[in-house]
């Protein structure tokens, strides 16, 4: 929050307006699926794995509710091609690449909050996995996420002290998570194959996917 200045509601009346701002202003059918998951009244992370599983759970819930509340930005930050502010410190991604790093923004929030117990949440776990593709033309989706990757690490601010008269976008914790998720994405390595419990009956699905410019080159 901005130092100085008083909240206009409380945290689960403010929630509940974000909650029907994205609802109304957002057009992707899997981003909306994550605003229904994380936004609403009570919501709490669930387990995860990989290197997620390392970070407190409250931790996880902070950065991933920031990079649901901003993924816009994000995404316009990573692939902006007329950048005003750290224009020789960080490399950005060309901006064709949107739809794969907006890929890459998806699996960090799926990371990062995790599934609840029931076989509905594994299934929807499941469903939203954002993958590179096994025919990946000379790696390069991989490339692309491998830069996002670097992107972010550079860019986000842990500490007040490391750049002076900018605040860090979350708490230390929460920085530490999103970021070594971010690492552990944009190295290319996914997640453990979970089984399935045989009692229960996975029948949900939400088509992912993007396709990029064939006239598109990552520097």
């Amino acid at each position: 929050m901005k130092k100085g200045r008083n909240p206009d509601m409380d945290e689960e009346a403010s929630r509940a307006f974000v909650a029907v701002c994205f609802e109304v202003g957002e057009a992707d059918l899997r981003w909306r699926t994550f605003r229904d998951l994380i936004m609403r009244p009570g919501a709490s992370a669930g387990d995860t794995l990989g290197i997620g599983s390392q970070h407190p759970r409250s931790a996880r819930e902070e950065a991933a509710r920031r990079l649901m509340s901003n993924h816009l930005d994000v995404l316009h930050d990573v692939t902006n091609p007329s950048p005003l502010t750290q224009v020789d410190e960080l490399q950005r991604v060309p901006e064709c690449y949107r739809p794969q790093v907006d890929m890459m923004l998806r699996e960090t929030i799926r990371r990062l909050w995790g599934r609840g117990p029931g076989p509905e949440d594994f299934a929807l776990w499941q469903s939203l996995e954002e993958r590179i593709d096994e025919n990946d033309p000379g790696g390069e989706m991989q490339a692309v996420w491998g830069a996002t990757a670097a992107y972010l690490d550079g860019r986000v601010q842990r500490t007040p002290e490391q750049k002076a008269g900018r605040e860090p976008e979350m708490s230390l914790a929460a920085s530490t998570a999103f970021l070594q998720v971010v690492t552990e994405i944009g190295s290319g390595r996914r997640l453990e194959v979970e089984e399935v419990p045989t009692r229960w009956n996975l029948a949900i699905g939400i088509s992912t996917g993007a396709e990029k410019s064939s006239t598109c080159i990552l520097s």
